[in-house]
């Protein structure tokens, strides 16, 4: 991790069930063992003001609401970060968030729902669970940051994995194959 300052990234529609409380919980825990961490919030919705409440009332200084982002102030936002939480128990398809992420080379932490279940491979993509406290993103984030190897080695496989996979040309190429087989 090349930077002091640890940057934690969620980005998505803010709504209650992508998981936004469950992140500023995760990252206010972590803040009392980790020094230098940050959350970047990215988004806009009607969870907005709800966050922002949670993380005046914590007093956590070391969050950042960035709104809605689009064109060079997202691209700047992923290079700024180390990894995604996405905590999310919506009924999700394929996150951009997640296909973004790993196109930056960020390892993910996750839940294991929806469409996610279909491509996601815990401890080769990010680390998933199944479960939904806080204290459990805390511990996947905690893990992925103190272990350069393993982060490393997640976020080059996501870089190439979403290189290969996400890549409109790619995709492009693939389908043009399927259709020409059938």
């Amino acid at each position: 991790l090349s930077s002091k300052t640890r940057r934690i990234l969620f980005i998505s529609r803010l709504t209650a069930d992508k998981g936004v409380y469950e992140v500023i919980h995760a990252v206010h825990r972590l803040s009392r063992k980790i020094d230098n961490l940050e959350l970047i919030i990215a988004g806009d919705g009607p969870a907005l003001d709800g966050a922002m409440r949670v993380a005046a009332e914590k007093k956590m200084t070391n969050v950042r609401f960035a709104g809605y982002v689009t064109g060079e102030s997202k691209r700047h936002i992923f290079e700024q970060a180390h990894l995604l939480c996405f905590p999310t128990h919506h009924g999700e398809g394929m996150p951009n968030s997640i296909a973004e992420s790993m196109g930056f080379g960020l390892p993910v932490v996750t839940r294991s729902v929806g469409g996610i279940n279909d491509f996601f491979i815990n401890r080769v993509h990010g680390l998933t669970t199944r479960l939904n406290q806080p204290q459990v993103f805390a511990d996947m984030i905690e893990a992925l940051l103190d272990d350069q190897r393993i982060y490393r080695r997640i976020a080059c496989h996501n870089y190439r994995f979403a290189q290969s996979h996400f890549k409109a040309s790619n995709a492009a190429r693939r389908l043009d194959r399927i259709y020409k087989h059938i």
